[in-house]
Parts: structure tokens; sequence; C-alpha cells
């Protein structure tokens, strides 16, 4: 039987944010705006959970689940979508599964963005979040949130949406820079879809460098490993929610990512890639 007491109490139940796009999980997504940078690649990918430390004798004991995430080109902006199951397990205390599906779209001037996220644990009713965001880069902006209630919530002047976070962590990785720090919207956990991410770009790995899976997507392509903080807004001098360590490819594809929550870290490895044909412009 599952102690759903232990299991309400956990951070995956917390917020989505892990798995998330943009600089979030799995969604690392480099646009041509960056200078010097290939074109991101719309590509589909499958990712393979599984548990890689617990800290605490009380914690999960095995974590499995999968996430498909899938990034397109829609001519006006770029397109995520993932569906991600995880299944949890505490031992004699039972087992956890828990679904989430997120779904957004980003303009290609990093001015609009919109976001849908359905999250549902086995025997709960479904949570969803919808909203949208406009910001004008340098001064700020505003979220409408219409799920789960109607609300407004002002965005500072360095927010950013996730593809433009990306492209941004990209362009100071490729110029040898260290840190960066912003907030970024992407609508996700359960506040107000705002959140401080510090960046911290660790290194640079050699082309070919023990490739996640044998792919022409992540051959030939240079990578970085990048670590990330999530602070809730207005709590940057905090411990950070949850942070992750992930190898971001230079078109885009994301080859693992590594999800530290205090008392154990999942890791999400690349097991499928397939390229998809960008959409027809006019």
């Amino acid at each position: 039987m599952t102690d759903h007491a232990t299991v309400s109490s956990l951070p995956l139940r917390r917020r989505l944010r892990a798995w998330t796009a943009g600089a979030l999980a799995a969604a690392l997504a480099v646009g041509a705006g960056v200078p010097g940078a290939q074109a991101m690649v719309p590509h589909k990918a499958v990712y393979e959970l599984s548990l890689a430390k617990a800290r605490s004798s009380q914690a999960v004991n095995a974590i499995s689940g999968t996430i498909v995430f899938t990034w397109r080109d829609v001519c006006d902006g770029w397109s995520v979508d993932y569906k991600a199951e995880m299944r949890v397990s505490f031992g004699a205390r039972g087992t956890q599964q828990t679904a989430w599906q997120y779904s957004a779209w980003e303009g290609d001037d990093g001015k609009r963005f919109r976001f849908f996220t359905r999250r549902a644990t086995a025997g709960g009713e479904p949570e969803r979040r919808r909203g949208s965001a406009r910001i004008t880069p340098g001064e700020g902006g505003t979220a409408t949130l219409e799920q789960p209630e109607a609300r407004t919530v002002d965005l500072p002047a360095d927010t950013m949406f996730p593809k433009a976070h990306s492209e941004a962590i990209l362009e100071r990785a490729k110029a040898g820079e260290t840190f960066f720090w912003r907030y970024v919207f992407d609508g996700t956990g359960d506040g107000d879809g705002l959140f401080g991410v510090n960046a911290i770009i660790l290194k640079e790995l050699e082309a070919n460098t023990a490739l996640p899976i044998d792919h022409p997507l992540v051959r030939d392509q240079r990578s970085w490993r990048v670590q990330l903080a999530y602070f809730p807004s207005g709590q940057e001098e905090s411990t950070p929610e949850s942070e992750q360590v992930t190898r971001l490819f230079a078109n885009g594809v994301a080859g693992s990512i590594e999800i530290d929550y205090g008392d154990f870290v999942v890791d999400a490895e690349l097991s499928e890639l397939t390229e998809l044909q960008a959409e027809a412009c006019e």
C-alpha cells in the first residue's frame, strides 16, 4: 500500500519543472539566433528514467519511466510537446505513478509565449495549468494564467522565455563564459511559473566523447555540461528547489539530464532520437 503522506511530500509532486522546456530538462533548444551556432534541429527524443542516487534510507529505492520529447519549427516560432511517466518505488511503502504532459509555443522574436500542462497521479484528479505571456526584452512584461485560476503575474525586466534563455546559455558557452543568471518564465510548477535560474557552464566536451547514442544528430557535435539551479521567484538567496546537470549539444539535443531533488537524484538518458522535417512555411 502506498504511503500517501510520504508521497505528497516529494519535490517531484510539487512541480513539473525538472521535465520542462527550454534550458529545462530535455528541451535545451539552441536556435539559429545564436552567433555562429548551427540551426536548431527539429527532433523527437526518448529518455529512460532511473534512480542515480538516494541519500536517505527513507527515500525512494527505485525509479523507472520515460520522457517522450518533440521539438518542432512551426514557422512563426517553436513548439515543444512532451509526455512523461515516472514510477517511484518506496520499497515496502508502495509505489507512486505520476504522468505529465507539457505543450508550449514560443515566438521567434522571444516576446510571446503560450503553455499548457497536465499532471496526474494514480488515484487523483488531474491538475491543469494554462496561460500565456508577453514581454518586451529589457523592460519586462505580464503573464496571464487562465487555469487553475485566472490571475496575472508581473515579469521582471530580465525575464526570458525558455528558448531565448537556452540561446543565451549557448552564446556564453561558445564565448568561454561560466556563469549566467536570469528569470525564466515557462508556466510550470505550483506557483507563478516564474523562476530564477542560475546556470554554470562546467566544461566543453570534445565531439564524439562518450556519445549517449550513436546517431547523426549527436555525432561530430560540440557539447557542454551545464549545471542549472532553480529558485522560486523572489527567493534567489535561498536553497534552490532543484538542481540539474545536462549535456547540451550545439544543435539543441540534450544527451542526458541528471536531476537532484535533495534526497534523491534521477537520471534521464537518451535512448531514441529522430530528426523531424520542418514545416513548410509560406
